[in-house]
């Protein structure tokens, strides 16, 4: 294990994890998602996720396609059958795995589309790195 990971790992851990309390971004969050799509999940056709995250002007697309996924700034003109809206700190804490997605729900976390493409939005990502990092219990 690299002195990073280890590092990594250690702050999953040990540091406290309460998304709600953080000063938070959007823009590294999607560019990580962005970074770790499981392209053999998704979905033969081509699709684009909007995001509608409170407190933010704009929506955020994604585009999800065999060849290339890309984070974009306005629907580059493919269907766009899915919507996640959310508080980011929702959001932030379902990718960050200090809570499940059906956690994540229930902060506020909604995929709205066709049922089969929103049950399957979880599994089309490889979560943060230390996603799977349990936090330390605590005396």
């Amino acid at each position: 294990m690299g002195i990073v990971s280890a590092l990594g790992t250690w702050g999953q851990c040990w540091l406290p994890r309460h998304a709600a309390d953080e000063d938070l971004d959007l823009e590294p969050l999607l560019v990580d998602m962005q970074r770790r799509v499981r392209k053999e999940a998704l979905p033969k056709e081509p699709l684009v996720i909007r995001f509608e995250i409170e407190g933010q002007r704009q929506p955020r697309f994604l585009l999800l396609k065999e060849a290339e996924v890309s984070l974009c700034t306005q629907n580059p003109g493919f269907p766009e059958p899915l919507r996640v809206r959310a508080r980011l700190p929702a959001l932030v804490a379902w990718w960050r795995g200090d809570v499940s997605f059906a956690e994540a729900q229930r902060m506020g976390l909604t995929v709205e589309g066709p049922r089969e493409l929103a049950k399957a939005f979880p599994d089309w990502f490889e979560r943060y790195l230390f996603a799977e990092v349990q936090p330390a219990a605590r005396p």
